[in-house]
């Protein structure tokens, strides 16, 4: 069921460039890319890994491949698992330079053959035992060794500059590996579940790779805390972003009656969907009355639908499942305010990182409120771009969704020029991908490229 399409506006971007017309999702118009750093050099050649690909819920990768290749870089993607079975029309186009493994030739003879002729397998044996701490790593990594085995000769084909991926568990030990195998330098970027939960052979990994970076200054300080093996003097901060010629500022003048919000994520317990709905049933309790969506789909969605019934909250909250990044945007700007209390997953022990959600709504002009933990208030300071619930707390969660709700139009105003402010500064994806670019232009020895 696709969401509902509003009315067409002209809105003009909120940037510290000047303004632009909105324009049409960003991707890449043309094979023959235009570089803002190259001169008679040839391109960049970045080899990306990845699992799922394109994947449903993580647009910053996708938004990254495409800048990359507007700058002027050759961007490959090799996806272990096979190309999903339908797509929504902006994703097609990411598929076309991808290598999916499933789908090429592969001989165990030859990746065995890959794999022992190599000075692969003393480094990664060493750290299988010395710092892999889970049977289940461990057999992580001897798959990996075998994905890797057969997916070098596609790799070597593309005779990449560098090797780059977005987590630190599986991406990262075939780019490693890879690295390895080639002697071309590889590259990751920590997010949360990787950060939170020891990966495997982190000191190899720490200490191989030419740049370790990561969302959050709250990430870096959790990995000095607990990782004093790692040298988190290594790491730096990069933030996800995202295109704000797409994501243009576009603010609601007054609330709808009954005002409506909407949440966005996988159905997983670290975005806690689950106090939102209770929260929902104490604002109904109250007298606020409201309409919420929650859009996404995910391995807990039949206990959510559950909660829905015993609250009795069928005539106020919507599940439309997944839904593509154009309805997903539709739904922003349709929206009255954002929310998504996220949680420390008590079950995994691990906390929601910095949902790039949180960036879209924000960059829209949709008042947020989100939770108290990680790196969330890197980027909502409560109270001036933003609300900040107490995780966990459901009432406290309703109360603050009501102070939001109260807000005068011009209170709000200043909330969500803020937030945009914020996004501007901090989360634009061209300036990231410039510093990105930069980066792995350097490490790939290529420094006279401008």
């Amino acid at each position: 069921m696709r969401l509902p399409r509003p009315r067409v506006r002209q809105n003009k971007i909120l940037n510290s460039g000047g303004s632009r017309e909105n324009t049409s999702p960003l991707r890449p118009v043309s094979r023959r890319w235009t570089s803002l750093f190259m001169s008679d050099q040839r391109p960049l050649r970045i080899a990306y890994f990845a699992e799922i690909f394109p994947s449903k819920s993580e647009t910053w990768i996708h938004h990254e491949i495409d800048q990359l290749r507007i700058m002027g870089c050759e961007v490959r993607v090799f996806a272990t698992h096979s190309k999903p079975d339908s797509l929504a029309e902006e994703l097609k186009h990411l598929a076309e330079d991808t290598i999916f493994l499933p789908d090429q030739e592969r001989s165990l003879i030859q990746a065995l053959c890959v794999l022992g002729k190599s000075p692969l397998l003393t480094p990664v044996i060493k750290g299988l035992f010395a710092d892999t701490q889970t049977l289940r790593l461990k057999a992580q990594i001897l798959r990996d060794l075998l994905l890797t085995g057969f997916m070098f000769p596609h790799v070597r084909r593309f005779k990449p500059d560098i090797l780059f991926a977005h987590f630190g568990g599986s991406r990262t030990n075939m780019a490693m590996f890879h690295s390895l195998l080639t002697g071309k330098p590889f590259a990751f970027k920590m997010h949360a579940a990787d950060v939170f939960t020891r990966v495997a052979m982190f000191r190899l990994k720490n200490t191989l790779t030419k740049w370790m970076g990561t969302i959050s200054r709250f990430n870096i300080d959790f990995m000095r805390k607990s990782y004093p093996d790692i040298d988190a003097s290594r790491l730096t901060i990069h933030r996800c972003g995202l295109p704000l010629s797409v994501f243009t500022y576009a603010p609601k003048v007054t609330l709808g009656s009954p005002p409506h919000l909407v949440s966005v994520g996988r159905m997983v317990r670290t975005k806690g969907f689950d106090i939102l709905i209770k929260a929902s049933h104490e604002m109904k309790r109250s007298g606020l009355n409201h309409k919420l969506v929650i859009i996404g789909d995910g391995p807990l969605r039949p206990e959510l639908e559950g909660l829905i019934d015993s609250l009795c909250l069928h005539d106020t909250i919507w599940l439309p499942g997944y839904c593509s990044p154009g309805d997903v945007q539709r739904a922003l700007r349709d929206a009255d305010a954002f929310v998504l209390p996220v949680v420390w997953d008590p079950i995994r022990n691990i906390p929601e990182g910095v949902p790039v959600a949180l960036m879209e709504a924000m960059a829209v002009g949709l008042p947020v409120v989100s939770a108290r933990i990680a790196g969330i208030p890197e980027l909502i300071d409560d109270g001036l771009s933003g609300f900040l619930a107490k995780p966990g707390d459901s009432a406290d969660l309703a109360t603050v969704i009501g102070r939001l709700l109260a807000l005068s139009d011009s209170e709000r105003a200043k909330i969500t020029q803020a937030a945009r402010e914020k996004i501007v500064a901090d989360h634009d994806i061209e300036k990231l991908t410039k510093d990105l670019y930069s980066t792995l232009l350097k490490l790939a020895g290529n420094e006279t490229g401008g």
